[in-house]
C-alpha cells in the first residue's frame, strides 16, 4: 500500500467546511506561512491606515492652519501698523515747535499710513479654496476689509490733505498755529476715533485667527496621535494575532506528534501491534501518522513472519538434535561391531598362535577407530554449536593425565619417527575439571604436532602458575574475557615441525580449517581438532594460543584454571576404581538390540568367567532381570521399542531389581550426564571389553564361601542392535559372566520379572520401551535394592534424560569409544562392590542389605 493511497484511506470521512477544516487541511510549511502573511498583512494594513488617516487630517488642517497663520500676522501687522500711526498722529502735534524733527516724523507717518492701506488691499486679496470654513474666513475677512476701507481712506485723504504739501520750516508762527490746531482737531476727529476703533477690531480679529491657528495646530498633533494609534493598534492586534497563530499552529504540531510519540512507546513496550496512531489532519504530521501506522502494520507482519521463522528455527534445531543423535547411533553401531570385532579377533588369533593376523587386525582397529575420531569430531563441533555440550568436573592428578596422554599419543607420535619429550617445573598436583575433555585437548594438539612433524621432536611441557592473571579473546563475540584465579595449570606442546605463516596462523582455530588446501591434501583430517579444543578451552574459562615461525616449528599453549567454578551435576555413581572382590562367578544381562554388539559383549564377558544373558529389546530385558536377578545388566540406550531409558527407569522402579547395577551402553560422549542420572556405570560403544569385563568383576558374587569365579554372574545386557549384544555377550562370557540379553526395554522387564541380575548393562534407545521407561519401571520395583546399572548408549543426553536418570545407573560408557576392557574392568568392579554389600565375609547373605 502506498502512502498516498493510505493517506486516503485514512481520511476518507467528507471534509468539514469552515477555516478551522481549511486550515487543518494545510501543510505545516503553508500554516507557518499564512499566519506569518497574516501577522505580516494587519501590522503593514495598519500602518497604511494610520498613516493616510493622519495624512488626510493633516492635509485638511493644514491649508487652514498656514492661512489661519498667515492672515493672524497680516492683521497682527495691520494692528501694529495702525498703533504706530496714532503714535506718530500725537507725536506729530507735540513737534510743530520743532520743524526739522516734524518734517522727519512727518514723512514716517505719511509712509505708516500709506503702509497701512497697503496691508488692508493685502487683507482683500483672496487665493480660491476648497474649504468651506477657509472660504468662511474669507469673507469675514472680506467684510472687515470692506467696513474698514473706507475709514482708512478717509483717514489718508485728511492726512494728504493736512500735511502732504506742509512744511513746518516754511509756515509762519501763525500758520504753525493753525497747523498745530488742525492737527489737535484731527486727532480728536470722528475719523480718529475711527481708526481706533479701527485697531482694535484688527487686534481682536487677529486674535481670533490666533486661536483658529492654534486651534488648527493642535487638530494636527491630533491627526499625527491618531495616526500613531491607529499603526500601534495594528502592530498590537498583529502580534495578537501571530502569538494565536503560533499557539494554535504549535498545538496542531505538537499534539498529534505527542499522540504520534505515544503510540510509538506504547508499541515498542507493549508490543501491541493493534495500536494506531490517530490521523487529525491532512498536514506532515497526517502523513506521519499515516506512515507510523503503516510501519507498526509491516512490523506486525514481519513480527509474524519472524515468529514462524522461530517455530521453524526451533523446529529446524530439534530436527537437528534428532538427526545428530539418531546419526551418532547409526554411524556409530557399525563402527562399533568393526572395532570390537577387530579388537576380539586379535584376542583369538592371539591365543590360537596365529599372529600373522595380527597386524591386519590392528590395521582394521585403528582404521575403525581413525573413522570415529573423525565422525566424533563433526558430532562434537556440531554439538558444540547448538551449546548441547556440558562440563563433568572431577578431581584427577595431572601428572597421572599426562602419563595416560603420553601413552595414547606415543604410537601416533612415533609413526613418523618422532620422540616425545615431557618437561615439568615442581609438583603439578591435582585438578578439577574436566577430565576427558582435558584429556583430548591435549591429544588433539598431540595429534595435530605429529600430523606436521617428521622425524623431529614433540615436548610437552606442565607448569603450574600462581596468582597471575588470564586474559581470553572470545573470537565467537570479538570481546575480550578477563578470567581471575589464584593457580592455573600451563600446557605447552611445541614440536619441530613445518610451522606456519602468520597469515596461517590468524585462521588455525576456524572450524574445517587447515593451513591451505594442499595440507589438506598431503596430511588429511578435518580440521576440527583444533576448533574443539579451543572451544572446551573456553568453556572451561580457559584459553588457548598458538605461535609459530615458518620452517621451525609450532608451539600451541594451554591455560586452565586449576579449580573451574562450575557445579557439578550431583550424581550417586559408585567409584569404578574400587578393588575388585575375591567373589564368585556373576551373571550378566546384555540388553541390546544389535546382535553383532549383544555377540561382542558376551564373547568379552564370557572371557571373564561371567555367565552371560542377552535380551534383545527392553521388554526382554526386564523379564530376564526379573526371572535372573543377575549382578549386573549392560543396557543399550538406543533400541527399537522399549529404548534403554525405559529399560532403565523400569529397572530402577521396580523394587526386586533397583540394586541391580546398570550399566549404559550408549555412544554419549559426556559420560558425567550418565554418571548424574544415577547409572552404575557408562561405556561407550564401541565395547572394550577390558574395561567392561572390570567392571563387572565389582559384582561377581562370592556365594556360601565358594571361591571366585565357581559361579557365573548374571549380567544383563539390554541392546536393541543384534551386532553389539553378540560383541557384549561375547566379552563378558568369555571372562566367565553369565550373559542374558535383551533386545528392549519390554524384553528387559520380562527377565527381569525371571531372574534377578547382578547387574544391568543399559542402551538407551530401545524400540517400544526405551531405556528411560525401563529406568523408571526399575525404579518402581527396585527402589529397595536396586539394580546397578551401566549406561551403553550412542544417544546425545540432554539435561532433561540426565535428570531422569539421576540416582539410576552406575556408569554411562559411550559406544565407539570404550574398549572391552574398560567393559570388563567396569562389569566386575560394579558387580564386586554389589556383591560385598550383598553378602559378608563368609558368603552368607547379607539381609540388612
Amino acid at each position: 500500500m502506498s502512502l498516498t493511497l493510505a493517506l486516503k484511506n485514512q481520511l476518507q470521512n467528507p471534509p468539514q467546511k469552515g477555516l478551522k477544516s481549511l486550515f487543518s487541511r494545510l501543510g505545516i510549511r503553508q500554516k507557518i506561512g499564512c499566519g506569518y502573511a497574516l501577522v505580516i498583512g494587519i501590522a503593514i494594513l495598519g500602518a497604511v491606515a494610520g498613516r493616510g488617516v493622519e495624512s488626510y487630517h493633516k492635509q485638511q488642517v493644514r491649508e487652514k492652519l498656514a492661512i489661519d497663520r498667515e492672515k493672524a500676522e497680516i492683521l497682527t501687522n495691520l494692528n501694529n501698523t495702525v498703533q504706530e500711526v496714532r503714535i506718530h498722529q500725537q507725536e506729530l502735534v507735540s513737534l510743530t515747535a520743532k520743524p526739522q524733527i516734524f518734517d522727519r516724523e512727518r514723512s514716517e507717518f505719511l509712509t505708516r499710513v500709506a503702509q497701512m492701506s497697503g496691508i488692508l488691499e493685502q487683507l482683500q486679496t483672496q487665493p480660491p479654496t476648497n474649504n468651506p470654513e477657509i472660504a468662511k474666513d474669507y469673507e469675514l475677512l472680506q467684510q472687515f476689509a470692506e467696513v474698514n476701507a473706507k475709514t482708512v481712506e478717509s483717514y489718508f485723504e485728511q492726512v494728504q490733505k493736512l500735511l502732504a504739501n506742509t512744511k513746518l520750516s516754511g509756515l509762519n508762527p501763525k500758520q504753525r498755529q493753525a497747523l498745530t490746531q488742525n492737527l489737535n482737531n484731527f486727532t480728536n476727529g470722528e475719523t480718529a476715533f475711527k481708526l481706533e476703533q479701527f485697531s482694535l477690531d484688527s487686534a481682536k480679529l487677529a486674535g481670533n485667527f490666533r486661536d483658529k491657528a492654534d486651534e488648527a495646530f493642535r487638530a494636527y498633533e491630533k491627526a499625527e496621535k491618531l495616526g500613531s494609534l491607529i499603526i500601534a493598534c495594528s502592530l498590537l492586534i498583529s502580534a495578537g494575532i501571530a502569538a494565536l497563530l503560533a499557539a494554535y499552529t504549535s498545538a496542531a504540531i505538537a499534539r498529534p506528534l505527542e499522540a504520534t510519540t505515544l503510540i510509538a512507546q506504547r508499541v515498542t513496550e507493549e508490543s501491541n501491534f493493534d495500536l494506531q496512531a490517530p490521523v487529525t489532519t491532512s498536514d506532515e504530521v497526517g502523513m506521519l501518522a499515516v506512515s507510523l501506522n503503516e510501519l507498526i502494520q509491516r512490523v506486525a507482519e514481519y513480527t509474524e513472519d519472524l515468529h514462524e521463522a522461530k517455530v521453524a528455527a526451533e523446529a529446524a534445531n530439534r530436527s537437528k538434535s534428532a538427526f545428530l543423535a539418531n546419526m551418532s547411533h547409526e554411524l556409530r553401531t557399525p563402527l562399533n561391531a568393526i572395532i570390537n570385532y577387530s579388537e576380539m579377533l586379535q584376542e583369538d588369533a592371539q591365543d590360537s598362535g596365529s599372529e600373522d593376523f595380527l597386524p591386519d587386525l590392528e590395521r582394521i582397529q585403528t582404521a575403525g577407530k581413525h573413522l570415529l575420531d573423525m565422525i566424533s569430531d563433526i558430532l562434537d563441533i556440531s554439538k558444540i554449536e547448538a551449546g548441547h555440550v556440558t562440563l563433568y568436573l572431577e578431581n584427577f592428578d595431572v601428572a597421572t593425565m599426562i602419563e595416560e596422554v603420553m601413552t595414547t599419543a606415543q604410537t601416533l607420535v612415533e609413526k613418523k619417527g618422532n620422540a616425545l619429550a615431557l618437561k615439568t617445573k615442581g609438583e603439578l598436583g591435582t585438578m578439577y575439571a574436566d577430565q576427558p575433555k582435558v584429556r583430548q585437548i591435549l591429544l588433539n594438539l598431540l595429534s595435530n604436532a605429529a600430523k606436521f612433524t617428521e622425524k623431529g621432536v614433540i615436548t610437552i611441557e606442565v607448569e603450574r602458575i600462581k596468582n597471575e592473571q588470564l586474559r581470553m579473546k572470545n573470537q565467537e563475540e570479538s570481546s575480550e574475557i578477563l578470567i581471575s584465579s589464584s593457580e592455573f595449570l600451563s600446557f605447552r606442546i611445541a614440536d619441530t615441525g613445518i610451522g606456519m605463516t602468520q597469515e596461517q596462523l590468524q585462521r588455525v582455530f576456524q572450524p574445517f580449517t587447515q593451513a591451505d588446501a594442499s595440507t589438506t591434501r598431503k596430511y588429511g583430517g578435518t580440521g576440527l581438532g583444533l576448533a574443539i579444543s579451543q572451544r572446551f578451552c573456553q568453556m572451561m574459562g580457559g584459553s588457548i594460543e598458538a605461535s609459530s615461525e615458518l620452517g621451525s616449528g609450532t608451539t600451541f599453549t594451554v591455560q586452565l584454571p586449576r579449580a573451574i567454578k562450575q557445579p557439578e551435576i550431583p550424581n550417586q555413581v559408585r567409584d569404578s576404581t574400587s578393588t575388585a572382590s575375591a567373589a564368585g562367578v556373576g551373571t550378566v544381562l546384555v540388553v541390546d538390540d544389535d546382535p553383532i554388539s549383544r555377540d561382542l559383549i558376551q564373547r568379552a564377558l564370557a572371557r571373564q568367567g561371567l555367565r552371560i544373558e542377552v535380551a534383545g529389546e527392553g521388554e526382554q530385558a526386564l523379564r530376564l532381570a526379573k526371572q535372573l536377578r543377575p549382578d549386573a545388566i549392560t543396557l543399550d540406550v538406543i533400541m527399537p521399542g522399549m529404548d534403554g531409558w525405559a529399560v532403565l527407569s523400569a529397572l530402577k522402579a521396580d523394587p526386586d531389581l533397583a540394586e541391580i547395577p546398570v550399566i549404559l551402553l550408549s555412544f554419549v560422549g559426556n559420560k558425567s550426564l550418565g554418571f548424574a542420572l544415577g547409572a552404575s556405570d557408562y561405556l561407550t560403544k564401541p565395547v572394550d571389553g577390558k574395561r567392561l569385563a572390570a567392571l563387572l568383576n565389582k559384582y561377581r558374587r562370592d556365594r556360601d564361601g565358594v571361591a571366585a569365579n565357581s559361579l557365573p554372574c548374571q549380567i544383563l545386557v539390554v541392546e536393541d542392535d543384534d551386532a553389539t549384544r553378540k560383541i557384549l555377550r561375547r566379552i563378558l562370557e568369555k571372562k566367565g559372566w553369565a550373559v542374558a540379553e535383551a533386545d528392549s526395554g519390554r524384553t528387559a522387564l520380562e527377565q527381569l520379572a525371571v531372574a534377578r541380575p547382578h547387574l544391568i548393562l543399559l542402551d538407551l534407545m530401545l524400540p517400544e520401551m526405551d531405556g528411560f521407561e525401563l529406568i523408571a519401571e526399575l525404579r518402581k520395583s527396585h527402589s529397595e535394592d536396586p539394580i546397578p546399572i551401566v549406561v551403553i548408549t550412542a544417544k546425545d543426553l540432554t539435561t532433561a534424560e540426565s535428570q531422569q536418570l539421576n540416582g539410576y545407573v552406575d556408569r554411562v560408557l559411550q559406544k565407539g569409544v570404550y574398549s572391552c576392557d574398560t567393559l570388563l574392568r567396569d562389569v566386575r568392579s560394579i558387580v564386586n562392590d554389589r556383591l560385598d554389600r550383598r553378602y559378608d565375609s563368609k558368603g552368607k547373605e547379607n539381609t540388612n542389605g
